[in-house]
This record gives structure tokens, sequence and C-alpha cells, in this order.
């Protein structure tokens, strides 16, 4: 048998009564018995199968500046609206009181030990897909919502468990392919936006518990994906509440934006490998 999956690898067994429509719809394989190495290569090939070069090309000439012209005439006006956006987190809220009373989280206690590391490069991952969201949907989400974050995030679609020979750039880069695969906006530039708005996120604790409670709530709206919440995100919801040093924030957000700083257009497009 695979080792566990989900939270801090705390899951196992979850889909084996599950009907075999919802199973296929929450993860295409059986993470009761498929390992994260095969996991992560039949990622990879998926993302492969399903790339649109075409379509890639499209959108990289559009951001060319030879065509600035002819986007500032009009162009995709999702593209542009979506690129323009001002998300929350670039205002300067009060989070502080934010709390999770109100919302009912009903989850075993956390493992004392924690991967702390590799959770965060999850949940970096799982919200990279939720700032790709809050942007396409100008803050409105809607019922595509659950699906986008789902699909976009590797953590989220595939169960990816981010070990200590990843580093952050390569959950940016898993985190730009499939956005350049699978949604409607499929552009480098966007997605070297979307590494800037997560840099921001990690700013405080409060930013993060805000943004997993607006995946919390999609998921649970969602007749297929609302188990993702049993699996990851009500864990992630407390351990950010109860288990999140200050420093150990700190530190991780120093490191995103050092990989962000040199998340330019050749490094994205050098590290597809579609």
């Amino acid at each position: 048998d695979a080792e566990g999956y989900g939270f801090a690898l705390s899951h196992s067994g979850v889909f084996a009564g599950l009907r075999g429509d919802l199973q296929a719809s929450v993860f295409p394989v059986d993470c009761d018995t498929v390992g994260p190495a095969e996991r992560r290569r039949l990622r990879k090939e998926e993302e492969r199968q399903n790339w649109d070069k075409g379509r890639y090309q499209a959108g990289w000439f559009d951001e060319a500046e030879e065509f600035e012209p002819l986007r500032e005439e009009g162009g995709d006006e999702v593209v542009s609206r979506a690129k323009e956006h001002k998300p929350w987190w670039l205002d300067e809220l009060d989070l502080s009181s934010l709390s999770l009373e109100g919302e009912v989280i009903s989850v075993l206690p956390l493992p004392a030990d924690l991967p702390i590391r590799s959770l965060l490069k999850g949940l970096l991952d799982i919200l990279f897909a939720y700032c790709y969201d809050v942007r396409f949907t100008c803050g409105d989400p809607g019922v595509e919502s659950a699906w986008t974050v789902k699909t976009l995030s590797p953590t989220l679609s595939w169960f990816e468990v981010w070990g200590d020979g990843d580093d952050i750039r390569d959950v940016l880069l898993a985190c730009a392919r499939r956005s350049l695969v699978y949604p409607y906006v499929r552009s480098v530039d966007f997605a070297r936006l979307l590494a800037g708005d997560v840099w921001r996120l990690f700013d405080s604790k409060a930013n993060l518990l805000r943004a997993v409670m607006d995946v919390r709530r999609a998921m649970h709206k969602s007749q297929e994906y609302y188990m993702l919440n049993k699996l990851y995100v009500d864990q992630y919801a407390v351990f950010l509440r109860e288990r999140l040093g200050r420093e150990e924030l700190e530190g991780f957000k120093a490191e995103i934006g050092e990989a962000v700083g040199k998340f330019g257009r050749e490094t994205v497009v050098a590290g597809l490998d579609l």
C-alpha cells in the first residue's frame, strides 16, 4: 500500500467507500495504492497531454511588446480585467480579529510532529490557485471557483507532496505549468503576477487564514470537491491558527520573495518542461 495522503499525510482509506464517479471527479487514481512519486509522474504526464501549444503561443504573443497597441485597443477584456483587478490583500486591511468562530470545523488533533516546510509549500500552491480565482472572478467567486482552485493546485489536484528536495521555485513552476494548461487565462506574465500575489498573502497569518477560509467555503459548496476540506483545508485552518509560528512564517515568506525575484519570463518558460 502507498503511504498516507492529505494534510501531513494523515489520511488513508478515504476513497475506499466512495462511488466510482465521485472518486474519479476528486482524484484520477487511487491514492491508497499509488504513492507520491508515481502521482507526480502521472501529474506531469497529464499536463503534457493537455498542453495546447497553439493556445499558449497566442497568449505569449499577446503579451509581446509589438502587440501592445492591439491590446490597448481592446483585446481580451477578461484577461485585462484579471490583470488589473486589485485583490483584497493589496489593501491595508485589519484582519487581526479574524477567527474561526461561526465556522464549524471538526478535525482530529493535529499530529505532534508536523512537516512544517512541506505543509507551507503545499499551502503556497493552494493559494497560488486561489489568487488566480480571485483575480479571474474579480473577488466574486462563482460556481467554477472550486474547480479552478482544485485544478490549478498540484496539492489539491494530485495530492502532491513537497519534500526537502523541492525548493520554492519548483512549487511556483508547477503552479505556472498548470495555469498555462487548464484555465481560461493562460499567460506567463499572469503566472508571474500570481507569484507576487501569493508572496503578499504570506505577510501574515491573518491573510493566510482568510484565504484558506475562502477556499474552504468554495469547496463546501461543491458537490464534487467538498472532501478536499476534510483531507486538507480544515486542518490547514487549524494549523494556521494554532501551530504556525511567526518566525517560521517570516522565514518562509523571505524565501518566497527571493524565488519570486528570480521568477522571470525566461525562467518560467525554461522550467515548463511541456
